[in-house]
């Protein structure tokens, strides 16, 4: 008897995320990491634990690491790393880079051994937030039931599994995140008198004021350049809209993504004038099929005919083929057959690499077999339009570049494959953003004090927030003080005063010295002060790092002060009373502004031109404070200097390239000057006497 042995194949499980987002207690300086242990103690050591993932090698990566191994020439491998494509093999590189070529040549005991490698496992890590429960009530312990590993957070336990892996032994992943505009939020409320955890009601003045004033700085999801962006580009004038704008700032990184971005724009820029129906004119033009266009103008009406949104997906889906396919159908999804396409990056990134491409389409197309194309008529395989032809049968150029459609059904779904947006994560989000919108207009004084609060541990953040009050609002910083800063940032008539734990390096001692105060009263002078806090942690460098910000002001000027402290046997060195670039830039260390020894351009900065506006080819002076200077040599090795630098406008932070290696000009680190900047590409260089430097 002949025994046949027949593998079962069980369906692969699919499970969300539950997703949640935490603030930071100010009170008690719990967040995150503190439910997390809480889940731990809950619930026990063996069934909890943190979500691994594993880090794996691709062809640069390869080269680097042999280069190491086999003791290469560091300058010849990132030079061959720098030309190798991870998505071509070594042959493929081989074919297709010089420089490739030659180090294979010069390096040939490599060779054979990339390609071996690539792919397989080069570290293991952890999920930033991912965290696993297992049932302890039925007694599965994680230890029996998955691979585990240490993390190095602590004594902390994380699966060596990743969160597909363990979804097959039946665990969902909790994504338990930290949220600091949720902090921000709360606390503006709080000080605000402000019913917490309440969403404000929508205002057209808040979307105007904000929004058309671009006053995008700390408002969450949009505090970048390309939240700024969005803000002018799209006008969001309603929640719904400001997560329409969300959901696009995250496609703008492929051709296919800044497709769907700009017709948007288009759209909504009639729409906002007046013309309702644009967008479903524009639409009827797209769609062939009468039945394929009432179902797309049914589902895309939130985004204006454009396709954003997972739930629109599934939506169009269901609506194609009348209900006969779902977003959900049986153990597959069409959302996670995509993001396979999405893990391997977008087709047009692929454009001359047939065998990827090849690949690519393969799999696109076994998808849209299923889902799409049956249902959809002459907006599929009998569409008119040469470019979706020409895609749907493969049929490459001369260049072996395969046309891409640029509208219609076609079009979304590999847009889809790219990338779409949670709805619902949208909207959770957006209401968050809307929300700091509202505080930021009705209560400036509240939002801003409740974000420096949040973020007073983080000196750039500081910086970011004090600039953007000085460009956005009539609200004026005052200096630290002994006698009148809390530990935190407050609220003083109207103007915010800078707390002392912001301070660099001041740590323990600024609760040291509240407390004191608070205690037995104000310092009556700086001996008085010297005298009744404890020198071993309000020490020599503390004491430095409060006369140089001007916290003992009150008592005299900083040579008074200085000599008051000398005189109390600290010896400190004395400081260069009268240059005030000098002192300027001590301060700006020490609380990443300057509030004292302010630069007169700081003054007059909102006059410059603002970086970020600068359009290609175009030049013109922009107020800046220099950060970093960095030289540096070409490929040819000649030397240049690159200045990072921050718009004194804008806000806007940008490399500037001085390939005159500072023959006229002397870039310094916290310099605060005007610098004639032309726009190349994505390139800023800095120009001297109308030449290029």
């Amino acid at each position: 008897m002949k025994i046949k042995k027949i593998e079962i194949k069980k369906p692969e499980l699919s499970f969300p995320d539950v997703d949640t987002d935490f603030g930071v207690n100010l009170e008690t300086g719990m967040g995150r990491e503190d439910v997390i242990n809480y889940l731990i103690d809950k619930y026990g050591r063996d069934y909890v634990a943190m979500v691994g993932n594993r880090l794996t090698y691709a062809g640069k990566s390869v080269l680097r690491d042999l280069g190491q191994v086999y003791n290469i020439p560091s300058k010849d491998t990132q030079e061959a790393s720098k030309e190798y494509n991870n998505e071509l093999n070594v042959e493929e590189n081989i074919l297709n880079s010089k420089v490739v070529k030659e180090y294979f040549e010069k390096y040939p005991e490599l060779k054979d051994k990339v390609d071996r490698i690539s792919g397989t496992v080069s570290a293991l890590g952890i999920h930033a937030g991912g965290v696993v429960l297992a049932d302890a009530k039925r007694g599965y312990s994680l230890r029996k039931w998955c691979a585990l590993q240490r993390s190095k957070e602590g004594e902390r336990i994380a699966t060596n599994w990743t969160k597909k892996e363990v979804e097959q032994i039946g665990l969902i992943k909790y994504d338990i995140l930290g949220l600091s505009s949720a902090s921000q939020i709360y606390y503006a409320q709080k000080i605000s008198g402000l019913e917490v955890y309440k969403d404000f009601p929508e205002y057209d003045e808040v979307f105007e004021d904000v929004v058309l004033n671009l006053k995008h700085k700390n408002i969450f999801q949009f505090e970048t350049q390309i939240g700024r962006q969005a803000f002018d580009d799209l006008k969001p004038m309603s929640i719904m809209e400001i997560a329409n704008a969300s959901g696009l700032i995250r496609v703008l990184g492929s051709d296919a993504g800044r497709s769907v971005y700009n017709t948007y724009k288009e759209n909504i820029e009639y729409l906002q004038q007046g013309d309702e129906n644009y967008w479903k004119e524009k639409l009827r033009e797209q769609i062939y099929e009468d039945k394929n266009y009432e179902v797309c103008v049914k589902y895309l009406n939130e985004s204006y005919g454009v396709l954003i949104y997972q739930e629109q997906l599934a939506n169009l889906v269901m609506g194609f083929s009348d209900g006969e396919k779902s977003f959900i159908d049986g153990d597959k999804k069409v959302r996670k057959m995509l993001d396979k396409l999405g893990d391997t990056g977008h087709i047009s990134n692929m454009q001359g690499n047939v065998e990827a491409m090849k690949k690519w389409h393969g799999t696109f197309m076994e998808i849209m077999n299923e889902y799409v194309l049956p249902y959809i008529g002459d907006d599929g395989w009998t569409c008119p339009d040469k470019a979706v032809q020409a895609f749907l049968h493969f049929k490459l150029d001369k260049d072996n570049f395969i046309p891409i459609p640029k509208y219609g059904i076609i079009s979304w779904m590999i847009s889809a494959a790219a990338y779409l947006f949670s709805k619902l994560h949208a909207i959770a989000y957006s209401t968050n953003t809307y929300n700091m919108m509202y505080l930021k207009h009705f209560h400036p004084l509240e939002f801003w004090t409740a974000s420096l609060i949040c973020e007073q541990s983080d000196l750039k953040k500081v910086t970011s927030y004090i600039n953007a009050i000085e460009i956005e609002e009539d609200i004026k910083i005052l200096p630290p003080s002994i006698n009148k800063s809390d530990y935190n940032f407050k609220m003083e008539k109207g103007s915010i005063r800078y707390g002392l734990s912001a301070i660099l390096n001041l740590g323990k001692s600024a609760e040291i010295i509240i407390n004191e105060r608070n205690e037995n009263g104000i310092y009556e002078s700086v001996t008085d002060f010297l005298n009744r806090v404890p020198k071993r942690i309000v020490n020599k460098r503390v004491v430095e790092n409060l006369m140089y910000v001007d916290a003992f002001n009150e008592f005299g000027t900083l040579e008074e002060v200085y000599t008051e402290i000398s005189n109390n046997g600290i010896e400190l060195d004395e400081p260069e009373y009268y240059d005030k670039e000098a002192l300027g830039t001590i301060e700006m260390k020490l609380m990443g502004v300057n509030l004292k020894y302010k630069h007169p351009l700081l003054k007059t900065a909102h006059n410059y031109f603002p970086l970020d506006q600068l359009d290609n080819n175009e030049t013109a002076m922009i107020a800046v404070r220099i950060l970093t200077v960095s030289r540096k040599l070409t490929k040819k090795n000649k030397p240049y200097i690159m200045g990072r630098v921050q718009c004194l406008n804008s806000n806007m932070v940008a490399n500037i390239f001085d390939w005159g290696n500072g023959e006229n000009f002397e870039m310094k680190n916290n310099m605060i000057t005007t610098l004639n900047i032309k726009k190349s590409g994505d390139f800023f260089t800095l120009i001297m006497d109308g030449r290029k430097r």
